[in-house]
This record gives structure tokens, sequence and C-alpha cells, in this order.
């Protein structure tokens, strides 16, 4: 989301956030027992989930 507002300056509305304000703390909970892997692995799927993000508000934009 904001990537989104930094690429193109829309904003969302407040149920958006809402929803994604609920859904970042169950990504936390549901991923909490995989916590102990590799950093490296971690790193790696960050970087390609910011890559992805990138992405996909270029080309909608």
């Amino acid at each position: 989301m904001i990537v989104w507002y930094l690429l193109t300056g829309q904003k969302h509305s407040l149920r958006v956030f809402d929803s994604v304000g609920i859904m970042i703390p169950g990504a936390f909970v549901a991923g909490s027992l995989h916590l102990s892997s590799d950093a490296y692995g971690f790193a790696a799927v960050h970087v390609a989930n910011i890559c992805t993000i990138i992405y996909l508000a270029s080309i909608a934009r």
C-alpha cells in the first residue's frame, strides 16, 4: 500500500486499511513457529516480495 501510494499518489479507503491491519498480525501469528529457520531464506523471500510489490505496482500504473 505504501509503494502504491508512492507510485500513484492514490490513497486506499479505511476498509482496506482495516483489512490489511487484520491480515498483518495474522500472518505473524501464522508464521511464528517458523521463525527459527535460517535468516538467508527469510531475506531471500523478503527481497522477492519487495520486487514483486514494485513490479505489480509499476504495471498497474
